[in-house]
């Protein structure tokens, strides 16, 4: 389940595999990462889908009972030496993406591609540089954005590329007067924004 969740999310590993039950508001759909527990050492609030609530709900159904004192476990996924103090070490993940990827026959495969993979589908599909670069906790979104842009999405960007220049098309026979070819003529201001 974790590792479905940092797909989900795409989140990294030691993100994911700490998972507090604190931290989650599965009524509101949001987790917020407490600044101690993020790479980039700053809360991260992420938003979750309708699936990764029910995966957590499932998560939180296979936790240990509560000890002889009543005490229960504050992990999403506890450690199994130690449920109370300790969550699944982050390595747990690497190790059953390891096991995963052998017996599908995969080769050169870590839970962080996880990640990049993620941000290239949410590219292709029109999520901006700038939202990605968010979502994956990268600075503000926008300094933030060259790391995802560098290293994390690979898309070739085809489908705004063309956008773009279909609009650049009509910005340019609109300022001369002609028509675009599909007749759609969009005015100059609302195109620039103005």
């Amino acid at each position: 389940m974790a590792l479905q969740l940092a797909m989900l999310t795409l989140q990294r590993r030691a993100e994911v595999s700490g998972m507090r039950v604190a931290d989650l508001d599965l009524e509101a759909g949001l987790w917020t990462i407490p600044p101690e527990l993020t790479k980039a050492s700053r809360a991260h609030v992420v938003p979750l889908a309708p699936l990764s609530v029910a995966l957590i709900r499932e998560a939180l159904a296979l936790r240990p009972p509560p000890d002889a004192e009543g005490r229960v476990s504050p992990f999403v996924f506890p450690g199994r030496d130690a449920p109370l103090e300790r969550p699944i070490a982050p390595a747990a993940l690497s190790h059953a993406f390891r096991d995963l990827r052998a017996a599908i026959g995969v080769a050169d495969l870590t839970p962080h591609d996880l990640r990049r993979g993620g941000a290239s589908m949410l590219a292709d599909a029109g999520v901006s540089p700038g939202d990605i670069s968010l979502l994956l906790n990268h600075q503000d979104g926008t300094s933030g954005a060259r790391v995802t842009m560098s290293v994390y999405i690979k898309s070739t960007f085809l489908a705004e590329k063309r956008r773009a220049l279909l609009t650049m098309e009509r910005l340019l026979l609109t300022v001369v007067g002609e028509r675009p070819a599909d007749d759609v003529v969009v005015p100059l201001r609302e195109a620039v924004g103005a």
